[in-house]
């Protein structure tokens, strides 16, 4: 009885013992905690924490979440619940590193509830599941002055940029005013907001509907104000932050003396330009459907980027093996889709620092020209990455990708994608420009003073004021030398901004893809000077690629690609001899048709077809085998070795019991 006694108090006193340790170990002493992911997922950046150092005032979070429907909900539902755990406890950290200055609400909307109704009033989105249930998953903060700023849902691939989104928003709540953007550009990046009313009716002729704004864009319109510019004046507006121009084509002197002037007065420019821009859409011709195949896509600022340290090639594309997108059915790699990973950018620089997964598309290469500006490389290819030269348009607008494979040669040094330029910029006009008077400059009064007289003397006569014409233009003197600050941010691919790059359709609509967005709010932020949110932005990541199987891969395709193709041809060889023989056979309507030696040549070919489609199934099985041997082999390691160390621990076990009995007998002896 009291040996039963002594177990359960045992077991009580374990559990105790077990649910204090947990809960000294989530709080800590003074809130220490110990973090032990890769990158540190659920330890808040230095970036966070001078944030939150700074604030003057409390910040409400409102975290909504749907649980109990999530639980009803089907397993894409369900998914979900350990995203809200992440969530959860990362925004825990920000009230136990705030001192008091954010607080925390944790609020699950049911259906038909006042929950739900705050929720869709303060803009959450609501995905039905059922009648009964809907599913909620965002964020509203809420400062003590009544400003409010919301994540209306967090998506699925920006699980790594949670402690960006929510420090994004609370150093928006401290700020009065947003920075503005200038978008100067070619294409419908703004929507119909950027399209001349000439093309919106050719396009309504043409039974066709203007094309929405750029998902990123409307993006950036959260965190800044963004204005279409068409630069038909010799200047800037003032009160422009930021200017980005993207898929400049045909822009006039004064566009160009515009954006130059710009930059010397201490401005920061973004430039996106492209040998081949998928968006660059050619126009529609009913009376000719091949005359898009010689659309010229490309676009280049060379005019002014020379002069300032860099050259965009305007026909090579950058390609990499290493890196290249595999797509098509079966999947192989097209050279000129470039997946960028943490190889491929430059770690010493804060803005693109830790970010990996950037996609480009027909992208070009930035090479180095001279100048007294600070050449910095962002983006690159890998080491063996070179350049692809078409030959023609046609290869451009109707790409072969095995065709490409066999005209390219790695590369030694790796092809510059993006760079930032900082230092001393001279501008690209020493003597200015001619520019039209504006109506009021037009003639220029040369008045004769007016005659008075005594009042005794006869009335004063007035002379009329003479006008004489002066020249109809006038000459813009320049700004020679830029003033401090003035940085050019140069990126040599134009559709890395496109929705087809930077976002994939999901079940809950558009969702982020990659890092195309990352990097380019990471260049706005660093443009403006926040490092404190660049510092937060990429600073993890949740998916791991097996790294040892894609080399294994592009080794195994690189090794068998010509077998491939040789067998490829073989097989084609063997089908137009067949389709002769059938052709053969077809018009002739004799019985010398049915002739043994014609079915036999038939039978053959037909076997030799056979033999090569096997050859050719056995070549591409040799990366499926290398691949399934590798995963064979990691399983006997972990079961090998988890083994190994449980028959070590037994052993180690009976050896010390044995010398402690051989111990305790010698001492009874």
């Amino acid at each position: 009885m009291k040996t039963t006694i002594r177990l359960i108090l045992a077991l009580i006193f374990v559990g105790v013992i077990s649910i204090s340790a947990v809960l000294l170990s989530r709080k800590g002493v003074g809130g220490a905690q110990v973090d032990f992911t890769s990158g540190g997922l659920y330890t808040l950046s230095d970036g966070t924490k001078s944030i939150l150092g700074k604030l003057n005032q409390t910040i409400t979070l409102k975290l909504y979440y749907a649980r109990v429907a999530a639980m009803k909900g089907p397993d894409q539902i369900r998914f979900w619940n350990n995203y809200y755990l992440y969530v959860r406890d990362l925004l825990e950290e920000y009230t136990r590193l705030s001192g008091g200055k954010i607080k925390l609400e944790l609020i699950d909307p049911r259906t038909y509830s006042a929950d739900e109704e705050e929720a869709i009033r303060n803009g959450i989105k609501r995905f039905p599941i059922s009648d009964d249930e809907s599913f909620y998953f965002g964020m509203l903060a809420t400062t003590e002055l009544g400003k409010d700023d919301v994540i209306e849902f967090f998506e699925p691939n920006r699980q790594e940029l949670v402690e960006y989104d929510v420090s994004k928003i609370i150093s928006s709540l401290m700020q009065r005013k947003k920075r503005k953007i200038g978008i100067v550009s070619s294409l419908p990046v703004m929507g119909p907001a950027n399209m001349s009313p000439y093309m919106m009716q050719m396009m309504r002729m043409q039974g066709r509907q203007p094309d929405p704004p750029w998902t990123i864009t409307r993006q950036m319109q959260i965190d800044y104000e963004v204005q279409s510019l068409k630069l038909d004046t010799h200047e800037v507006p003032d009160d422009i932050d930021f200017l980005m121009v993207i898929h400049p084509k045909n822009l006039d002197q004064k566009a160009r003396f515009a954006i130059d002037q710009f930059v010397m007065k201490g401005g920061k420019l973004m430039v996106f330009v492209d040998p081949h821009c998928l968006a660059d859409r050619p126009p529609r011709d009913p009376r000719n459907p091949y005359a898009g195949l010689s659309h010229h896509a490309g676009s280049d600022l060379n005019n002014l980027l020379i002069n300032w340290g860099v050259v965009v090639a305007t026909k090579k594309i950058a390609v990499d093996r290493a890196v290249a997108t595999k797509t098509g059915r079966p999947p192989q790699a097209f050279l000129p889709y470039l997946t960028l990973n943490s190889e491929c950018v430059n770690a010493s620089e804060a803005m693109v620092a830790k970010i990996n997964d950037v996609r480009m598309l027909f992208a070009g290469a930035i090479s180095r020209h001279g100048g007294y500006s600070t050449f910095r490389p962002l983006l690159s290819t890998t080491k063996t990455g070179s350049t692809w030269l078409p030959k023609d348009a046609t290869s451009l607008n109707m790409p072969d990708a095995q065709k490409i494979q066999k005209e390219v040669r790695d590369g030694t040094e790796p092809v510059v994608l993006a760079c930032l330029l900082t230092g001393k910029f001279t501008t690209n006009f020493p003597t200015g420009i001619e520019v039209e008077r504006d109506g009021a400059d037009d003639e220029t009064p040369d008045t004769q003073p007016a005659t008075t007289r005594p009042a005794t003397t006869q009335p004063a006569t007035t002379q009329p004021a003479t006008t004489q014409p002066k020249d109809k233009t006038k000459r813009i003197e320049p700004v020679k030398e830029s003033a401090e600050g003035a940085m050019v941010l140069v990126v040599s691919d134009v559709d890395i901004l496109t929705d087809m790059l930077c976002y994939d359709r999901s079940f809950f609509g558009m969702a982020q893809s990659g890092s195309n967005v990352p990097f380019v709010l990471n260049a706005l932020e660093f443009l403006s000077g926040s490092k404190d949110l660049i510092s937060i932005r990429s600073r993890g990541r949740f998916s791991r690629p097996f790294t040892v199987v894609d080399e294994i891969e592009r080794e195994t395709d690189r090794q068998t690609q010509e077998e491939i193709d040789a067998v490829n041809a073989k097989i084609k060889g063997y089908q137009s001899e067949l389709d002769a023989l059938g052709k053969k056979s077809g018009s002739e309507q004799d019985a010398a048709v049915l002739q043994e030696a014609v079915l036999a040549k038939r039978r053959q070919i037909e076997a030799d077809i056979t033999a090569a489609n096997r050859q050719l199934r056995d070549l591409k099985s040799i990366r499926r085998e290398k691949v399934e041997a590798l995963e064979f082999k990691l399983k006997i390691y972990n079961i090998a070795a988890a083994s190994a160390i449980l028959l070590l621990i037994a052993i180690l076990l009976w050896l010390f019991r044995y010398f402690r009995a051989k111990h305790y007998a010698a001492q009874r002896a």
